[in-house]
């Protein structure tokens, strides 16, 4: 194994804007070391590339908390698997790590949640904890709420998108991406496209879901949809927004969306880039200005935006 050895975080603003106090550094590393003991396992845990639970590189652990007059720092190591022996031995842990997060996590709720069901058949269901303890079972939250898929109701449209003023008059936004139900006190989610790779052991894209539900609290002319997960649903009283200390920048845009000139634009990956994030390219699209009637019959300006994330990732 590689081993390396450095600070995992301090008490300093990030940029994200957020602060973590030393107490709440100390407390991280105190809770790691009781959860390793009561699962039977090592200390630390899975260490992935840019946050995606299937890409794992190696093992992490926080080893201490140290103080200095400056600010401090939360130091630990990080193991790098070299051989295939290795990489089957870390395999092995990390797999064995999941399983008793996932149970330890969604346990104590699990009778709660059962309650909620009216008497749905849980054949074959999984439970994970995500943003919230939930149940992942094929078509649970669509037999659930109809009302938020059905392609055939007022407010969702041919793609499956609910309208998200509908959404949001009926449920709670928690927090970006989670939606509380009060009338049967359940969690609803956004679909799983908003998770790296797809993957619902992967956080929702927190910065994109907000500024989407920012932009359509503050336009309300403008008709935001969104499609939710048809298969998960969670409990409210376990929901808690994971903190994933990553930074985006991306291409320059321009607020005044007439200004912006149709066309494709194509964003290529470097080999850093590719292997960070397992996207080889992005294409942008503006399509020029469309005229629809409206079913007053008026007429109005559309400008569509698409973009398309083109995945390339080593098997």
């Amino acid at each position: 194994m590689k081993q390396m050895f450095g600070a995992l975080n301090t008490d300093r603003v990030n940029r994200q804007n957020m602060r973590i106090a030393p107490s709440g550094l100390a407390e991280a590393l105190a809770t790691s070391i009781a959860a390793a003991a009561s699962r039977g396992l090592p200390a630390g845990m899975p260490s992935n590339i840019s946050h995606d639970r299937h890409r794992v590189a190696g093992w992490a652990t926080t080893s201490e908390v140290h103080l200095a007059s400056d600010m401090t720092r939360q130091l630990g190591g990080f193991w790098r698997s070299e051989t295939a022996a290795e990489r089957e031995t870390v395999h092995t842990v990390v797999e064995g790590f999941w399983r008793a997060y996932h149970a330890t996590q969604t346990d104590p709720f699990k009778e709660a949640l059962h309650g909620r069901l009216d008497g749905l058949d849980l054949t074959g269901a999984q439970y994970l904890s995500t943003e919230a303890a939930t149940i992942l079972r094929p078509g649970i939250a669509m037999e659930l709420y109809p009302q938020f898929f059905d392609t055939g109701r007022s407010f969702v449209d041919k793609d499956g998108l609910v309208d998200l003023a509908y959404l949001l008059e009926a449920t709670t936004e928690l927090f970006p991406g989670v939606f509380h139900d009060r009338s049967r006190d359940l969690v609803l989610f956004a679909h799983p496209s908003f998770r790296r790779s797809q993957s619902r052991g992967n956080s929702l894209n927190a910065y994109v879901l907000r500024l989407f539900s920012e932009t359509a609290r503050a336009m309300p002319d403008l008709r935001a949809r969104l499609r939710l997960d048809p298969d998960l649903i969670g409990d409210p009283g376990s929901a808690r927004q994971p903190i994933e200390l990553e930074y985006w920048r991306g291409p320059r845009f321009n607020d005044d969306i007439s200004k912006i000139p149709s066309g494709v634009a194509e964003h290529k990956a470097d080999e850093r880039q590719r292997f960070y994030e397992g996207i080889d390219k992005t294409q942008i699209w503006w399509k020029s200005p469309e005229v629809r009637r409206s079913p007053d019959g008026g007429e109005q300006v559309y400008r569509t935006f698409e973009v398309e994330e083109l995945v390339e990732k080593d098997r």
